[in-house]
């Protein structure tokens, strides 16, 4: 960016201008004095000082843009299957990223994952009430994005107008019973005002599978190497997948709430339009990303109404190591006891053994459902160290802009007794 920024500076330092060709041909015509010459050199070194300084600046924003929204500056939420991480700038607010934590528990090579694009910026929800179509963290914030691992839930509230809308992003089951390895993402909005409102909402997912922002997407086993959309005229699919280059990592998606549309296609095509996108089914999707669209509906006063849509990864209800060694155990617990219960009980004894009968498997009822609850286990964390925090922001855009200038210098020098002395 720099060196194209340099390039295109000069150009219109020393080549662009009229008065920059009649100087010249006066200078050869010796029709000039020193004094206009001089008079012309300090224009122009104030010219290229100036795109120096303009080059610099922007490729610092780049330093700050490229640590920024990466990841929250507190906190993330996580269980055995995802981790979630929720923006809390003003820009990136409400905006999310998901990876895979174990994800798939047959497919160790998915673990630490992710799913989304590693930015926040890449995946939003846009909201339109009464035509007028903003993304969510655009409108005026009631509640700041905070975590519950009790209840597993991200919650942000916005008002836009008279709606209030709240994000809720929620570890749940997904396509196995069993397995908190979905987000379920919703966003329930309220009309709060006396008055009917139309309310649309579009959700936008920009996968990137590890390091693939590419992907493969796949609806019912079909492979979609085009641009698709599908309506409520056709069969809108329930689930579809997006999988790695590699193969390594895949993502998986499941209708909640059957939505107007749901639009496969690439990011950009759908990134660049908040609502109304216009689509080119001959166009190859390389960048994959899905949307899913509630066309604009009435909501009632004091009413109200939820857009929802599963995505995460896909575990079958019998691969939890956990739960298959705590069901053996069980069984095995159980035999031995009854066997024993059956040897030594007498008439005497049947209340007795009875109530041992209970109390063990009351117990037992009690591990298990220890073990599974420990299996399904949220909790906040830290993000890790090599995550760019709000401290390290300004550092890199400070690195960024320093070796900027450094750059500058460096041409600036390489270029003396060259072209300015001509």
């Amino acid at each position: 960016l720099f060196y194209t920024l340099y390039i295109c500076g000069s150009s219109l330092a020393f080549r662009g201008g009229g008065k920059n060709r009649q100087l010249k041909l006066s200078i050869f015509a010796g029709g000039v004095s020193t004094a206009q010459v001089e008079k012309f050199y300090k224009e122009v070194t104030m010219k290229r000082l100036f795109i120096y300084l303009l080059s610099a600046a922007m490729v610092g924003s780049l330093g700050i843009l490229s640590a920024a929204a990466v990841h929250p500056d507190d906190s993330a939420m996580q269980n055995d299957y995802l981790t979630l991480y929720v923006g809390s700038d003003s820009y990136d607010l409400g905006r999310y990223q998901l990876a895979a934590h174990q994800g798939d528990l047959k497919n160790s090579q998915d673990d630490g994952q992710g799913l989304t694009y590693e930015n926040f910026y890449s995946s939003y929800t846009t909201i339109v009430i009464n035509g007028q179509a903003r993304r969510f963290g655009e409108g005026e914030t009631v509640s700041a994005p905070s975590y519950d691992a009790d209840q597993k839930v991200c919650t942000t509230v916005q008002r836009f107008g008279n709606v209030e809308v709240t994000q809720r992003l929620r570890f749940a089951d997904g396509l196995g019973t069993g397995h908190e390895d979905m987000l379920l993402i919703s966003y329930i909005a309220k009309n709060l005002s006396d008055q009917d409102v139309l309310v649309g909402v579009r959700i936008l997912l920009d996968s990137e599978l590890g390091k693939d922002d590419g992907g493969t997407l796949y609806v019912d086993e079909e492979k979609l190497p085009f641009t698709r959309t599908y309506t409520k005229a056709d069969t809108l699919p329930q689930t579809w997948s997006v999988v790695s280059d590699n193969g390594e990592v895949t993502a998986v998606g499941k209708l909640v709430a059957d939505p107007d549309k749901v639009i496969f296609a690439n990011w950009n095509a759908l990134y660049n339009a908040k609502w109304g996108n216009t689509l080119d089914s001959t166009d190859n999707i390389t960048d994959s990303a899905a949307a899913l669209v509630w066309d604009n509906q009435t909501l009632p006063a004091g009413q109200v109404k939820e857009y929802a849509v599963y995505y995460g990864v896909r575990n079958e209800a019998s691969q939890d190591p956990q739960t298959s060694e705590t069901s053996q155990t069980s069984q095995t617990s159980q035999t031995s006891e009854t066997s024993q219960t059956s040897q030594t009980s007498q008439t005497s004894e049947t209340s007795q053994t009875s109530e041992t009968s209970q109390t063990s498997q009351t117990s037992q009822t009690s591990e298990t459902s220890q073990t599974s609850q420990t299996s399904q286990q949220t909790s906040i964390i830290q993000p890790p160290d090599n995550v760019g925090t709000g401290d390290a922001r300004p550092v890199a855009g400070l690195i960024g802009l320093l070796l900027a200038s450094f750059g500058g210098t460096i041409l600036l020098q390489k270029k003396k007794g060259g072209r300015e002395h001509e």
